[in-house]
């Protein structure tokens, strides 16, 4: 038997999950809906009607996401199809754009799945979303959802629909997992092409106490001593084919690094400073940990020529590029920016914090540094 509590408030360190208020039209009006073609009106009214009606039932969640460094709703969560029989449930959310790809909706929905697994007594909770949308994908593999399959022209628009899950079984078989990595839970890594930053963001965090951990220099180890197992940038590939491939390899090799009984993460906070690492390759064999944050940085954002121009402007005799021929270097410049473009969209992906440090790039790895240090 279900123990259904209603719209009860949520918090997370950046959220609070509450009930509509007709005092919060405006903010969502501004913060979700200026697109639709709706007035303020109309979606004052839809709430007043679908959701405050429904705060009477204790079987109905219908929550407001509300961003606590701002004050206002910045999206919306809510539980379809309850059945007390099966006792399932399907999510749906939606987020203003302005907040998109920041973990936001992960973090939110994260904090849900806990509330009807731990205090509800869910046994299955689903989610859906179009085949045109897959970012929203990246927000159920995040928390652990496993895709079931495709509804073919499900949607309202007639196209296909992507359905994902997790029973209760899974939620608490990774929370156990993740209890036992509990020390880990400060571990960083920092992700991204040379010269972005990476290093310098490193230094930055060592400052607030975390141990340092280059697994360039592991993968550097490997490239001299064992170039069979794959970890070598120097193989005979194309720059994307190598990215690829040693990515694979070095993240479950950084998993086994943390889980190892001869870890000192448990104590110290660790960053991990890692050039190849895809966010595919982390979602696959290291988002599960419920261990490390991650964050990526590139240079997407810019041609092949703004990022040689830059790397000129910047380069002193303690960098490598420094010595590179200025063919070498260019063509170094076209790698890294086609990496970066990758690395952008697959961050978009999987909803995981990516930055540009083209530009601006002290104030920009200052606020990444902030935001890692709030968690």
């Amino acid at each position: 038997m279900l123990n259904h509590k209603g719209t009860i408030t949520l918090e997370t360190e950046r959220l609070i999950l509450r009930c509509f208020s007709p005092d919060d039209a405006d903010a969502m009006f501004n913060n979700l809906h200026t697109k639709t073609g709706n007035t303020i009106e109309t979606v004052c009214d839809f709430f007043c009607k679908n959701w405050l009606e429904s705060y009477s039932s204790l079987n109905s969640y219908q929550w407001v996401i509300v961003l606590k460094s701002l004050g206002e709703p910045i999206g919306t969560l809510r539980a379809d199809m309850v059945d007390d029989l099966r006792r399932s449930l399907e999510l749906g959310y939606e987020i203003g754009e302005k907040w998109w790809h920041q973990g936001i909706m992960t973090e939110a929905v994260r904090c849900a799945v806990q509330f009807f697994f731990e205090e509800v007594g869910l046994n299955r909770i689903s989610a859906r979303h179009n085949t045109t949308n897959p970012r929203s994908g990246g927000v159920l593999i995040n928390i652990g959802m496993s895709r079931e399959g495709v509804l073919r022209q499900a949607s309202r628009t007639g196209c296909d629909v992507v359905l994902y899950a997790i029973l209760a079984e899974d939620y608490f078989n990774g929370k156990a997992s993740a209890a036992s990595t509990a020390g880990n839970r400060n571990n960083l890594i920092i992700a991204g092409v040379p010269r972005a930053g990476k290093t310098t963001l490193c230094r930055m965090l060592m400052r607030h106490g975390y141990k340092y951990i280059s697994m360039d220099a592991i993968i550097a180890g490997f490239e001299k001593c064992y170039p069979e197992t794959g970890i070598n940038t120097y193989q005979d590939l194309s720059s994307m084919e190598t990215l690829h491939t040693v990515s694979g390899k070095i993240a479950p090799f950084i998993r086994a690094m943390i889980e190892s009984e001869y870890s000192e993460c448990e104590v110290d906070r660790a960053v991990f400073d890692v050039y190849q690492l895809l966010p595919a390759d982390y979602i696959k064999h290291l988002a599960s940990l419920d261990c490390v944050q991650a964050h990526w940085i590139g240079s997407s954002d810019c041609t092949e020529d703004e990022r040689f121009d830059t790397l000129k402007a910047n380069d002193t005799e303690q960098h490598y590029t420094f010595y590179k021929s200025e063919s070498e270097l260019r063509e170094g410049c076209g790698y890294i920016v086609e990496q970066s473009r990758l690395l952008k969209r697959e961050c978009e992906k999987y909803d995981l914090p990516y930055s540009d440090t083209t530009y601006n790039r002290e104030a920009v790895l200052n606020a990444i540094l902030a935001k890692l240090l709030q968690g």
